[in-house]
């Protein structure tokens, strides 16, 4: 292939690459194509850095070090991007490189000085994952003072480290404004009970919260389910060491195997009712279809979401669940097998995040809709993208993004 026609390659791809990103047709068709554009295009060309870097925010989630490889490419072009130092101070979060982290968020710092969630990400894990509270102590103080609107998580993260100081005046009614943020977040209220009973070191912090590699996305500019500004990271104990956080870290990687293993019947959900679980390829009964609209509706309440947004879920779930049935009755009939039934939890999760995307959600991603649900980030990530496919969802689709 001639050095012409490889660059007029390179430029359809990238095309293509470009109108299925904005389509958000998801990975299993995206991803092709920018390794397409990778093999072709010279390094450091700005089609090379554009595939590295959405390979990068494709990959963070499920394969951190391969994430870390792309970025590193883009970084070598664009040292000066903040976002590209926050994605792998994210990566090394999630590769428990605690200290590597924490280097890459004070360069990411250095490049947007304000940033809130930068600074939260970095106090976080000074205070879990190096045991550092008194430095961590004003990133978290500032990222309590400029994030607009509050955020609970960052309130909670604050009173764990001025707890962790001894103050445990402020600490408390910090921990007051966490959980008033968050009311049925049980570790907010974990934690003001802790600190209430006077933070006592025997005891550890009593919370369970995430580790540093479930991080809430907000950069700026940057769509969603791309970027590493923010971060909810998690605590272990009252005196964390980077062993400690480690095996948190390990846990999340155990929850994102957990979707082969399948439940037993009857678990108990966040808010305290049983919920029956569907078994690998078992049919959809009526029961089980039903059952995601309960779950729907509860969490997106919880999670602040307006009536408005609840009633177009509802709409969407219903046409997805009916077309796609028609389907499988069809394939059925066709091959007397059975079709696959997908979880509810599942279902309820991905047309959340089908929604949040249609109306431009900000810092609605898919590893912080899978935590709420309970479910894995690439089980949403697979089940989203067999709605789009169902439902031909297009940007702004008019039957659900409008309010």
């Amino acid at each position: 292939m001639s050095a012409r026609s490889e660059e007029s390659a390179v430029e359809r791809l990238r095309k293509q690459a470009e109108r299925a990103i904005a389509a958000a047709q998801g990975r299993r068709v995206v991803e092709p194509l920018l390794e397409r554009i990778v093999s072709l295009a010279p390094d450091g060309s700005d089609a090379s850095v554009f595939a590295h870097r959405h390979l990068a925010e494709y990959r963070i989630e499920d394969h951190p070090w391969r994430a870390l490889l792309h970025l590193r490419k883009v970084v070598g072009a664009h040292p000066d991007d903040d976002v590209v130092h926050a994605l792998m101070g994210l990566s090394h979060a999630l590769l428990a490189n605690f200290r590597s982290a924490v280097s890459a968020y004070r360069r990411a710092l250095a490049l947007a000085p304000r940033n809130p969630w930068y600074h939260h990400n970095l106090g976080h894990l000074l205070d879990v994952a190096l045991d550092q509270p008194a430095t961590a102590l004003r990133h978290l103080e500032f990222a309590h003072r400029a994030a607009n609107p509050p955020e609970h998580e960052i309130a909670a993260s604050l009173a764990h480290c001025l707890a962790r100081l001894g103050r445990i005046d402020d600490a408390r009614e910090t921990a007051t404004v966490a959980v008033q943020g968050e009311p049925r977040n049980r570790e907010h209220k974990q934690l003001l009970a802790w600190i209430e009973r006077g933070a006592p070191e025997e005891e550890g912090d009593p919370r369970t919260r995430r580790a540093p590699v479930e991080q809430q996305q907000r950069a700026r500019g940057a769509s969603p389910a791309r970027s590493a500004s923010s971060g909810r990271a998690a605590s272990t104990s009252s005196r964390p060491r980077e062993a400690d956080a480690r095996r948190e870290v390990e846990s999340r990687s155990e929850a994102r195997a957990e979707r082969r293993t399948p439940r037993p019947t009857g678990e108990r959900t966040r808010g305290g009712e049983s919920r029956a679980r569907t078994e690998p390829g078992v049919r959809v009964r009526g029961e089980d279809e039903d059952a995601v609209l309960p779950i729907l509706e509860r969490v997106m309440r919880d999670g602040g979401f307006t009536p408005e947004h609840v009633a177009r879920a509802r709409r969407l779930w219903v046409d997805y669940r009916e077309t796609r049935g028609s389907r499988e009755g069809r394939a059925s009939r066709r091959d007397e097998r059975a079709p696959r039934a997908p979880k509810p939890d599942v279902c309820a999760a991905a047309i959340e995040y089908a929604i949040a995307r249609l109306h431009g959600l900000d810092g609605v991603t898919r590893a912080s809709v899978a935590r709420r649900y309970g479910v894995s980030a690439r089980a949403v990530s697979e089940r989203f993208d067999d709605i789009q496919v169902v439902l031909a969802l297009k940007p702004d689709d008019p039957r659900y993004a409008r309010c």
